[in-house]
């Protein structure tokens, strides 16, 4: 993880789609490593432009997270 990130104290998300094997693991581990308030969300039926390819769905993570 970034040096920069491990002093991170806000909220944050981490998307991934889950036909990115390469990243599930990866990306799981950044958000556990920036503690309380981050989410890791896997976009089912997405590569690795979930924004793109689910365009409706994004807003819902983004709006989750947002009323926490």
């Amino acid at each position: 993880m970034e040096p920069a990130m491990k002093e991170y104290k806000g909220q944050g998300a981490f998307l991934v789609g889950a036909a990115t094997e390469c990243y599930l693991k990866v990306m799981k581990r950044m958000a556990e490593g920036l503690g309380m308030g981050t989410a890791y969300t896997v976009i089912e039926r997405a590569g690795h432009l979930p924004m793109v390819e689910h365009p409706k769905r994004v807003p819902e993570v983004v709006s989750e997270m947002l009323q926490r």
